[in-house]
């Protein structure tokens, strides 16, 4: 991800420095998240654990402060909860 920092800075506004913060720490806002996962944002939300997923609350996600706040998601572990879902449903399957 270091290799794409000069990237992306030269090709995200000024105005929107902020969210260039948000592409390059662990925990992302879910657009960012489900572009590096290469899933939609709603295949994100379906997968959490709320909503009968396999994505969990504080480990893959984490809820903000207020009621409309993002939820942001730690790609790495998403990842690899992707990575275990499809081993455990190929060895059921």
């Amino acid at each position: 991800m270091s290799l794409l920092a000069p990237v992306l800075a030269e090709a995200v506004p000024a105005s929107n420095k902020h969210n260039l913060f948000l592409i390059m720490s662990d925990w992302i806002r879910t657009s960012f998240a489900a572009l590096q996962l290469g899933v939609s944002p709603d295949t994100l939300h379906r997968r959490r654990e709320s909503n009968g997923g396999f994505l969990e609350i504080g480990r893959h996600y984490v809820l903000g402060p207020y009621r409309n706040s993002p939820l942001v998601w730690n790609v790495q572990s998403c990842r690899d909860a992707f990575n275990q879902h499809g081993l455990r449903v190929r060895k059921e399957g």
